[in-house]
């Protein structure tokens, strides 16, 4: 065998190997082979000689950059030259031993000129936070440059030799020394530029290196087949010196030889880093598998704490509106549960992608949020993070339990749509604007976002784009020291820092493609999903709401919803109206919805009118004296049709024509879309009669009229003005009902209804409270209304049902308070009764309230009846029904009339008289068909209309009436009788000077059984409805 003498020549990877020459009997002819050698022996000599020029001519750089941290480094500018005894060989040149060598920063920063091989893996070992060791080397480095060459050598060699390592010091950063091997995980990593000659470098948490480790497995097994070699060849470790020895001799070997050599010694390097791995590094990302091994973590181990596709619990999460509203409105401040589909790691922080589920009115879309944890220095407490996995929770499952109920009530509040609202919410006045809401609402984001701006949440999907692949940033710098005309001097060498984040892109997409939400989401098609029962806990406590009562949105806590429940025994129980109104009302709104109904499934279109679209609603005004139930009547049909009651007044739609037309169709359109009853309330401001002198209230009279056509929902009218109403209504309303006083027998039983309440209210309060309820004289109570309601007359201290029901709060409040305050001086001195709530309390509101109507009547002269028939907008003493109709005196043919020289021929000579019931005849007897019994009244006082008192008024001497604003017409004609609905209006001037008439009780003929009113009309009686029976 042939032999060559040694050369400087060594592998590739700077691994020192033997090699045996080329055998005799070898296919090439004896002068190749020779020619070959030496052409292989020149190569290797120019190798070295452009090496060493390389080195000379090298800039050097005065800046150091390690993980980001600039360290400022005076450097000779003279490269080392071969002749330099003191120095070793360069760091690129060093035999590199198949190890593993752990270093503190300075030994991992820095080489020295003793140092005669370099470790395969190297380990910088280090605090999580590494400052401290930044400042140790900068001192270091410092002192290196002053002091002499000797002391120099010795403090360079005694720290290599140290190697002081902290105690609980960790894996900081991961180099490899060889480049070979760097270059092939550069290939593994699809860089841009995979012919680095720098030691590549990892810092914690070393995510390619766990993301990619099965692909370096792979690449073993491939490089192993493309070399061909097997695993007896890799298991020869003859040609690696052991650590610390110097280098075996060199052998030369062929081409062939060498190339065979290099990937042997890559295939080791590459099988010993994946055991190095295995051991050391993929543990790192199953640390935090158990919660109760680890209850601290560092800045730089929040990689492998958050994991993609797990809940994220927001410990800042709010509890009430009042901590911070407007983080309550978007939902993410009070939202206890996120899902992780994306985290990033920065020198400075550290970022969450998470997401929570709301809805937007359409369907469940995804909203996206950023949680950022700024970077702190050594351990904290994962509890103390402020947001942290779930699975570290203390009260794990109680959260999760909680998230559940929120996020199913949610749901069903969603699916629900028109529910209860009893609670604090937050209103669009301000970001600090709360308000107590009891009232029905709807749920609906959708028209709330589009009215409220602020309120619009961003909802976006995560982007499928994965980013630039990572990159090895070369420009981190390792100190080589030599001793040089006797002192230590530094030149630079590069580590290859590889920088990458996308392999947490790479994460996310394949997470968004499985997470079943966001795939959908991705592909457009969130109004297909089907929320899940995992889903829930991503829903929000906060939806948008439209408060019936106040007619704006407001942001409501779910916890504060509940049901609209229906009253047991129905709600037609207990509303007190005529049963004939009842039952037609019932069966109108029946039909109107049934309709309705087959109208919305394109079966049928055809209606009454001819025009397409037109006169589809159902249009009911409700008038009479206030405080009847015309309003209880809407609410009573809504509640019972399970349909939202929208109010409107004048105050929501305004007075400019533009403005009224504009918002009335906003509100009707709510209405369509809600499914509501809509409920205008003293609507005689919209459909008061049109004058010629106010053009701007014709214009909104004209504006509701064209509206009101074409609505196709059900519109309840309620006045107490009915007078005052524009002639062109009447075609459009479909029905009028009228609401006179009460009766005995409603006043009875409204009472009835109201101590059945307060029994209720009373016994749910005790539960509430653990106290006794108060107990209630039924019979005295009952008692008393019957005296109260025979001793007092309308318009002058008997109550409507609204007044009834105020009068049981405060009798309830009065008992409360004295019976809590047993020694206050608002007891009474004697306590008969032994009952808490007895009719005494009930006489101290009848007493309170007389004296304030007893003051209104003294001032005005009149009782409120009196007035609105003085002003010709209502009669309370017409009845809605007839025995027979009543003939209809429509004024003389001009020249016709006689009397008053101002007549001008529109009044006819022969006085009229006075409607009746207004409470000012003596004996005047008035019948009430709504109900359905006749009453007596009988005036107390009498007075003349100017305010002054004087004789009861007298039919058949001279009138001198004024025509009323309201009709154009005075009320003549009225002893015959007068059609329902017609405004009249009367002169407080006028003079009456007839005897007075004396009220009598003799049949009707044609009418058997009815009652006559000398006013000539009768009205209807039924067996039993007499108001003088024995109660």
């Amino acid at each position: 065998m042939a032999t060559l003498e040694p050369t400087n020549e060594t592998p590739s990877n700077g691994v020192v190997a033997n090699g045996p020459a080329t055998a005799p009997g070898t296919p090439l002819a004896k002068d190749q082979v020779e020619y070959t050698r030496m052409l292989e022996k020149r190569l290797s000599e120019l190798e070295n000689r452009l090496l060493h020029l390389e080195l000379q001519n090298k800039e050097l750089v005065s800046k150091r950059v390690v993980n980001g941290d600039n360290v400022e480094s005076e450097i000779d500018n003279t490269a080392k030259s071969p002749s330099d005894d003191d120095a070793g060989p360069e760091p690129a040149q060093l035999p590199i031993v198949r190890e593993i060598r752990k270093l503190n920063w300075i030994n991992f920063a820095n080489r020295f000129p003793d140092q005669r091989d370099s470790a395969l893996i190297e380990l910088l070992m280090g605090p999580p936070s590494l400052e401290e060791e930044y400042k140790k080397d900068d001192v270091f480095c410092e002192k290196l440059r002053l002091v002499g060459a000797e002391e120099a050598q010795q403090l360079m060699q005694t720290t290599r030799e140290r190697n002081v390592i902290r105690p609980g010091a960790c894996i900081q950063s991961v180099r490899i020394t060889s480049i070979p091997l760097s270059r092939e995980l550069l290939e593994i990593f699809d860089a841009d530029e995979n012919t680095s000659s720098n030691p590549l470098v990892f810092s914690r948490p070393f995510v390619p290196l766990i993301h990619y480790f099965d692909e370096f497995k792979k690449k073993l097994i491939e490089l192993k087949s493309e070399f061909g070699l097997t695993e007896e060849e890799l298991e020869d470790e003859s040609g690696m010196p052991p650590a610390g020895e110097e280098p075996l001799p060199i052998t030369v070997m062929t081409f062939s030889e060498k190339t065979r050599a290099d990937n042997i010694c890559l295939l080791k390097d590459f099988r010993y880093l994946i055991q190095f791995l295995e051991q050391e590094i993929l543990p790192l990302a199953d640390m935090f598998d158990a919660p109760g091994r680890h209850k601290k973590v560092c800045f730089v181990d929040l990689w492998h704490l958050f994991r993609v596709g797990e809940y994220i619990y927001n410990t800042d999460a709010t509890a009430s509106f009042q901590t911070n509203p407007m983080s309550v409105v978007t939902a993410d401040g009070d939202q206890k549960l996120w899902k992780l589909f994306w985290k990033r790691a920065f020198d400075d922080k550290f970022e969450l992608k998470c997401y929570r589920i709301d809805h937007n009115g359409e369907a469940y879309v995804c909203i996206p949020t950023t949680f950022t944890i700024e970077y702190f220095k050594g351990e904290k407490d994962i509890a103390d993070l402020a947001v942290y996995p779930l699975r570290f929770a203390e009260k794990k499952e109680e959260l999760i339990r909680e998230c559940q109920e929120t996020g199913q009530k949610c749901k069903e509040c969603l699916d629900g749509q028109f529910l209860l609202h009893t609670g604090w919410a937050l209103t669009p006045d301000s970001q600090s604007s709360l308000q107590y809401i009891a009232s029905d609402v709807i749920i609906d984001a959708g028209e709330a976002m589009k009215l409220h701006l602020n309120w619009k949440f961003n909802s976006r999907y995560p982007s499928t784009d994965t980013g630039d692949r990572g990159y090895a940033d070369s420009s981190h710098v390792m100190f080589y020291w030599r001793i040089k005309d006797q002192k230590a001097v530094s030149s630079n060498t590069y580590n290859s820092y590889w920088i990458d984040d996308w392999v947490g892109r790479k994460e996310k997409i394949d997470y968004c493609e499985k997470d079943s939400f966001l795939s959908y989401g991705m592909k457009g098609k969130e109004k297909e999903y089907k929320l899940r029962d995992e889903d829930t806990v991503l829903l929000p406590r906060r939806l948008f709401a439209y408060v019936l009562q106040e007619r704006r949105f407001v942001a409501v806590d779910i916890r504060n919803l509940s049901r609209v429940k229906k009253s047991a025994g129905g709600s037609f129980e207990n509303l007190v109206i005529d049963p004939d109104h009842m039952s037609l009302l019932q069966s109108l709104v029946h039909s109107h919805f049934t309709r309705k109904k087959i109208q919305d499934s394109g079966f049928y279109s055809v209606n009454q009118d001819i025009v397409h679209n037109k006169g589809r609603g159902l249009v009911i005004l409700l008038h009479g004296v206030p405080g009847v139930g015309k309003t209880s009547t809407a609410e009573t049909i809504a509640h019972e049709w399970s349909k939202p009651l929208l109010p409107i007044t004048y105050g929501d739609l305004g007075l400019s024509p533009a403005n009224v037309e504009g918002k009335l169709k906003d509100v009707f359109r709510l209405a369509q879309l809600w499914g509501c009853i809509l409920l205008l309330d003293e609507a005689d401001v919209f459909l008061s009669e049109r004058k010629p002198t106010d053009l701007e209230r014709n214009a909104l009279v004209s504006v509701f009229l064209r509206v009101l056509e074409y609505y196709t929902g059900i519109l309840f009218l309620t006045t107490n003005r009915v007078g005052n109403i524009d002639e062109a209504f009447r075609s459009r309303i479909h029905i009028s009902l009228h609401y006179p006083n009460l009766g005995k027998r409603e006043t009875k039983r409204i009472w009835k209804l109201n101590l059945d309440r307060l029994k209720t209210i009373e016994d749910e309060r005790a539960t509430a409270t653990n106290q006794a309820p108060l107990t209630i004289d039924v019979d005295g109570i009952s008692k008393f209304a019957v005296q109260h309601y025979n001793e007092s007359q309308q318009g002058k201290g008997r109550w409507n049902g609204r007044q009834i029901r105020n009068a049981f709060l405060i009798a309830s409040a009065l008992a409360r308070y004295e019976k809590e305050n047993p020694d206050s001086k608002s007891q009474p001195l004697i306590n008969l009764s032994r009952y808490d709530i007895c009719a005494r309390h009930f006489k101290t509101v009848a007493d309170a309230g007389s004296g304030f109507d007893k003051y209104l009547y003294e001032t005005k002269r009149k009782t409120p009846g009196e007035v609105a028939f003085v002003q010709g907008y209502r009669n309370d003493s017409v009845n809605h029904k007839f025995s027979q109709m009543p003939n209809i005196h429509y004024p003389p043919a001009p020249g016709q009339m006689g009397g008053h020289p101002n007549n001008q021929g529109f009044f006819p000579s022969t006085p009229s008289p006075i409607p009746q019931g207004q409470g000012h005849y003596e004996g005047l007897q008035i019948h009430n068909a709504g109900a359905r019994q006749s009453q007596t009244q009988f005036a107390q006082y009498g007075y003349s209309p100017d305010g002054s008192r004087g004789q009861p008024y007298q039919h058949g001497h001279d009138l001198n009436p004024v025509a009323s604003p309201q009709m154009g017409m005075a009320p003549g004609g009225y002893g015959q009788g007068l059609s329902m609905g017609m405004g009249m209006g009367l002169n407080s001037g006028f003079n009456l000077q007839q005897p007075p008439v004396t009220p009598s009780k003799q049949p009707v003929q044609g009418s058997p059984g009815g009652l006559q009113h000398q006013d000539g009309y009768s009205g209807p009686t039924r067996p039993g409805d007499d108001d003088t029976d024995s109660d």
